[in-house]
């Protein structure tokens, strides 16, 4: 939420794309369905850029290579060794984000298509884990996060344009 409101206008285009499913009925009220939710692309966008800069994994994830050792991108790495990624690090690179990695661009998910929007999905997915390691609450956070953002969407918060947020 404290993204939007530093963007007056993603905010607006937000509650603009919720009031018209609403209307429509594709969105059911007071409470949409995940699947309801799913299908508002600004909406998605918006989730995914606020995870993107504020990714709710922020730690090395490191894992152990195990015994016998393991060859990654035709490097040797002994067993024992710690291996990890840096989550926070690779979702604000700006060679693979731009140099507006800082900002929070919802647009950015819904300019990018085909394999780039794949790439930026699977990247973002990260932050969940990956294989075995994988959040089981995935699926859930993300249910809420997009039912909670609708609902709180509907209360119309007010955007101080004028004041600073510093994130």
């Amino acid at each position: 939420m404290a993204c939007l409101l530093s963007r007056p206008d993603a905010y607006r285009r937000l509650v603009d794309e919720i009031d018209a499913g609403t209307s429509k009925g594709t969105l059911s009220s007071p409470t949409a369905s995940f699947e309801e939710c799913r299908a508002l692309p600004y909406l998605q966008a918006v989730l995914n850029e606020a995870m993107r800069l504020f990714p709710p994994l922020t730690a090395l994830a490191s894992k152990e290579v195990p015994a016998g050792g393991s060859t990654v991108a035709g490097y040797f790495l002994p067993a024992g060794t710690q291996v990890g990624q840096n989550i926070f690090g690779i979702l604000r690179d700006k060679a693979y984000w731009g140099d507006n990695a800082d900002m929070f661009l919802p647009e950015r998910w819904l300019d990018a298509g085909g394999s780039r929007a794949k790439d930026m999905a699977a990247t973002l997915d990260l932050t969940f884990g990956h294989g075995k390691f994988k959040c089981l609450g995935r699926q859930l956070a993300l249910n809420e996060l997009n039912r909670f953002i609708v609902e709180v969407s509907a209360c119309r918060l007010s955007c101080n344009t004028r004041a600073l947020y510093h994130f």
